[in-house]
């Protein structure tokens, strides 16, 4: 699996939410990924965070950042 290959296959919004300590996907190649992407794209890196524990760790925040990314690209005309 090379998400990497495909992240600039489309201009869809994309929000990356990356670990600071993640051992499967290093902080290097999620920014490598980020700046594949193209354009309308976010990168959230958490501290502390590994592979999957964004929610634990920062709940209030992740709600936040991920409502506002829906908002802000769900309600331009055309995002999708």
């Amino acid at each position: 699996m090379r998400p990497i290959d495909y992240a600039g296959a489309n201009n869809l919004p994309k929000l990356f939410i990356a670990g600071a300590n993640d051992e499967h996907t290093k902080l290097e190649e999620s920014n490598e990924l980020f700046t594949a992407a193209g354009e309308q794209k976010e990168l959230w890196v958490v501290p502390d965070a590994k592979h999957v524990d964004f929610y634990p760790l920062v709940k209030e925040e992740y709600e936040q950042r991920v409502l506002l990314f829906f908002e802000k690209h769900l309600r331009e005309k055309n995002a999708f």
